[in-house]
């Protein structure tokens, strides 16, 4: 567990990022009045989809180590999270953009983009999900049963 600490918080900060990265932009513009809107639910969207990843793969690491099930679930996870996080700033933190007058502006005017197409993130969130998919059906596979294992050779013939 402590060992892991830093990788919890880690995984956190990332998922956090586009948070703090707007946070920052609309302070450092004059366009502060937006946050209220949008920090509550982007700070528990990210955090919720960074402890779901969080604990995905302390499953998958626990049961299964770090071979390929774990990678095949690491890219699953991030995958369907980054879409996800991407298609919520499309469809709704970029109508929040366009509704604050000169928020849009600032933002292309120092280089940024807060709107693009949903084909990309639509893609990795099927490939994500595909691969989540995968590895659930592994890990049913290899799941260990209660029932005994029918094995011939271990069977006594004495009656």
């Amino acid at each position: 567990m402590k060992g892991n600490l830093g990788g919890y918080i880690g995984t956190a900060i990332g998922f956090l990022g586009w948070v703090i990265g707007f946070t920052v932009v609309c302070l450092a513009t004059g366009h502060g009045g937006v946050l209220p809107k949008v920090l509550p639910v982007g700070v528990l969207v990210s955090l919720a989809l960074g402890v779901t990843a969080i604990l995905v793969m302390e499953l998958v690491l626990r049961a299964h180590g770090r071979g390929r099930l774990f990678m095949l679930t690491l890219w699953g996870v991030l995958l369907s999270d980054v879409a996800i996080l991407w298609l919520l700033i499309n469809h709704w933190l970029a109508p929040i953009i366009e509704g604050e007058p000169g928020l849009a502006e600032a933002l292309t005017r120092i280089g940024s983009f807060y709107k693009t197409s949903d084909a990309l993130p639509a893609a990795m969130l099927a490939v994500g999900t595909a691969l989540l998919l995968i590895g659930t059906v592994w890990l049913l596979r290899t799941a260990p049963t209660d029932q005994p294992v029918n094995n011939p050779s271990s069977c006594s013939t004495t009656p």
